[in-house]
């Protein structure tokens, strides 16, 4: 450990060791090394290190939670419980293809397999592997019609039918009561739908209605602070950003709303994230690709790079913001011929969001970026 506090140096939070929740999750530890075999505790305990890893964009507790994986899953018949968390670990580091593997040995019989289904579903959604994407939201009609019918609008507001899409789960939001959770999810669906249909305050109207625990998710600020971004509300992004914030996704939209009310966003958290991009870019393969597009687009100003990011991560994501990061940053660096094959993507996906319709003038007659 280092004696100096410098501009370069990376200071890790440390948990607050009289927190509730930490001297739980410490008992449960101790409990599942002195209880080794007891499935339902390492189960709990893996569950809760990873929801805590999300919400607090803390990569440390996934680890605990392989951790407490790693004897269960060395077993010749690893229990599906164990195997659904893994699978939800390597989506979180996403190691896709690992997940998809994952979630292929769990059977339809368990009780696990609708989870199992759903994270199916949103894996191939988000590799645009849209045919796949409909097989895993049809399996779960049976048991679960409700979250399948979610999914599969969702699912066809990215295959030509944003508009239809939109007003029915509007119209299923408005007369079904359903879990906090779900809610939450159906509502960041609903937000993207707004903004692709050029209702951007509306977006912002339904994020209103998150849970406001749940809402405090990485992903959910992130998208927020996008929609409040195209409303040209920065200060409010430093309202929804705190300076101590882990998530790089959040990070790199606090930068940007410094940058553009003239504060000073070059700080240890921009070194942090210029060498974080530098290493992994000659690693090979880089799981922060998207957020280092974001960071050399609106932060560094460095186009070229921002288009090879933002090109490296359409390789494994193709969610609405990969698309529009990699539209921009083809344009502003003045090589919209490098993103030819995705602009057919777009149309063979019928895939329509207004924000992207100034990039793709030259096939807007297709009906591809209404």
């Amino acid at each position: 450990m280092q004696s100096e506090n410098t501009d370069d140096q990376v200071i890790a939070r440390l948990p607050d060791s009289n927190d509730p929740e930490t001297v739980l999750l410490t008992r449960m530890r101790r409990y599942t090394q002195e209880h080794p075999d007891d499935l339902g505790t390492a189960v709990n305990l893996a569950h809760r290190y990873i929801a805590k890893g999300k919400n607090e964009s803390d990569t440390r507790y996934l680890g605990y939670a392989a951790a407490v994986l790693k004897r269960w899953l060395d077993m010749e018949q690893t229990p599906t419980q164990i195997t659904l968390l893994d699978a939800e670990i390597k989506q979180y580091n996403h190691d896709f293809s690992g997940a998809l593997n994952s979630l292929g040995d769990i059977p339809q019989s368990t009780q696990q397999y609708p989870t199992a289904a759903l994270m199916s579903a949103n894996i191939h959604q988000i590799q645009g592997r849209f045919v796949e994407a409909h097989t895993n939201c049809n399996t779960l009609g049976t048991r679960m019609s409700h979250i399948s019918e979610i999914c599969t609008l969702s699912l066809a507001s990215l295959t030509g039918d944003l508009d239809v899409a939109r007003q029915k789960l509007q119209e299923l939001l408005t007369t079904n009561s359903y879990q906090p959770e779900i809610t939450t999810w159906a509502l960041g669906k609903l937000m993207d739908m707004s903004v692709r249909s050029n209702r951007v305050q509306e977006a912002l109207y339904y994020a209103g209605f998150m849970d406001k625990t749940l809402a405090r998710a990485a992903f959910h600020r992130a998208q927020l602070a996008d929609v409040l971004f195209m409303l040209n509300r920065p200060s409010d992004v430093l309202s929804l950003i705190s300076e101590d914030e882990q998530s790089d996704a959040l990070i790199v939209r606090r930068l940007r709303a410094q940058k553009i009310l003239g504060q000073n966003w070059r700080s240890t958290a921009s070194k942090r994230l210029e060498r974080l991009f530098l290493a992994l870019s000659k690693r090979g393969k880089n799981p922060h690709a998207r957020e280092a597009a974001y960071y050399y687009l609106y932060l560094s100003e460095e186009p070229q790079k921002a288009l090879s990011a933002a090109l490296e991560n359409w390789n494994d994501q193709k969610e609405p913001i990969d698309i529009r990061l990699l539209m921009e940053t083809a344009k502003q660096s003045g090589n919209m011929n490098t993103v030819d094959y995705v602009v057919d993507w777009i149309i063979k996906n019928r895939y329509q969001d207004a924000t992207i319709a100034k990039f793709l003038m030259p096939v807007s007659d297709t009906g591809a970026t209404e």
